[in-house]
């Protein structure tokens, strides 16, 4: 990997611990049985279900597309969006050390990520912008589902608001959080900056000075097959069918942002396949090649 020692800070996504959801895809497929240790997390994730594991399971004898399928294909759509990002490195969380040789060699901020979260192709110009002064680089966040609405600090604005204005409940959001590399030179640091909370916690604790910008420049889409979203999913018997239509009208209803076909293009791709999964065909969607 070529490391630059010089010259504007660039990007380097790094994606949170996440199933193979190919292989998932592709065994659960196969007729193979699924031990739930390669889907639920070995640690306490925010947000995230108990036994999710029996929640995946109802959506698997409920749904004609199974859940690491449909996961699969969110996923792959994510990885398109952060390829488009110029400028950019891209690093799993199991590279750590990488990582953090890349922060020790480079002007780098550095973004955590799911497997389901979506990035401007901007973001890096966006960044230099910053400069390499701020710790941290915090801006607003799109969150597509029920409800749609735009997370937006306290006493900033947003230059682009997607349906309502939202108060972030941490100093950080899922995504929308960049962490300049001089804080990210060792795998430990890297480590407790990974997830929004801890990091927002880490954050305050080193008196980090945030750069809070105007513009989206990330999205986390909250679909019926998002963990927090589940245990909604399979309320009541009828509930499935209801949550899928909040999803499909709460997007439907607020208007796209102009000029953000980054978002607004996977989010269409997205609702066609929340429409068919109920009675669609699984063949068709996963042969689906606007995926790829």
């Amino acid at each position: 990997m070529h490391l630059p020692t010089h010259g504007p800070p660039a990007v380097a996504f790094v994606q949170r611990q996440s199933p193979d959801w190919a292989a998932l895809s592709s065994d659960f497929r196969a007729g193979m049985s699924i031990d739930p240790a390669r889907f639920v997390p070995d640690h306490d994730i925010h947000g995230f279900p108990p036994r999710v594991d029996l929640l995946i399971d109802q959506w698997n004898k409920r749904f004609s597309l199974d859940f690491f399928s449909f996961r699969f294909l969110i996923a792959k759509l994510s990885r398109r969006s952060i390829r488009a990002v110029p400028d950019s490195w891209s690093f799993t969380f199991d590279e750590l050390p990488k990582v953090a040789h890349l922060a020790a060699q480079s002007a780098v901020f550095i973004y955590f990520h799911d497997d389901d979260d979506f990035f401007a192709p901007s973001l890096a110009s966006i960044v230099r912008r910053a400069g390499s002064a701020p710790d941290s680089i915090v801006t607003p966040l799109f969150r597509v589902g029920s409800p749609t609405f735009t997370f937006i600090r306290d006493q900033y604005e947003s230059d682009i608001v997607w349906g309502n204005r939202g108060r972030p409940g941490f100093r950080f959001q899922t995504n929308n959080y960049g962490i300049n590399g001089r804080h990210c030179q060792t795998v430990s640091a890297l480590t407790a900056l990974k997830d929004h909370v801890a990091a927002s916690q880490y954050a305050t604790g080193h008196q980090f000075f945030d750069q809070v910008l105007t513009a989206p420049i990330s999205a986390t889409v909250k679909t019926p097959g998002s963990a927090s979203m589940l245990p909604g999913v399979f309320e009541t018997p009828d509930s499935a069918t209801a949550k899928f239509r909040e999803f499909i009208q709460s997007v439907l209803i607020s208007s796209p942002p102009p000029h953000c076909e980054w978002i607004t293009a996977p989010v269409q791709q997205i609702i066609r396949l929340v429409e068919s999964i109920e009675g669609g065909d699984r063949a068709a969607m996963l042969a689906d090649r606007s995926f790829d």
